[in-house]
């Protein structure tokens, strides 16, 4: 069986993909990492629910240079529930980019 992945169109994201939104706009706080202090606003793209979703909106903001030479770093936050022990975790991962480049990876979960 053979899967097509069919990409998004950009104007198909929603508009705070291509906005910066403040802190208190996205309910945020300030967090830091190696590298710096982050404000706890910035651009926010919603992956969705399926691992197919994700694929289809992370290919669509590559191909679009939703990150770039500018970036300093990209957070992902995520909610996962397991059912064998009704607990839900949440979790935060990081990655941090130098201005020569340089990637470096925090997590953090909580």
């Amino acid at each position: 069986m053979q899967c097509t992945l069919q990409l998004l169109d950009p104007r198909e994201l929603p508009d705070e993909a291509w906005s910066y939104r403040n802190w208190r706009d996205l309910d945020g706080h300030p967090f830091w990492g190696l590298h710096g202090t982050y404000s706890g606003g910035g651009y926010v793209a919603e992956l969705g629910s399926t691992s197919r979703t994700a694929q289809s909106v992370t290919q669509t903001l590559k191909e679009h240079n939703w990150l770039d030479k500018d970036t300093r770093a990209v957070v992902a936050e995520f909610l996962v529930y397991n059912p064998n022990v009704n607990l839900f975790t949440v979790g935060m991962l990081m990655f941090e980019f130098s201005q020569t480049g340089g990637k470096l990876r925090c997590w953090f979960g909580h």
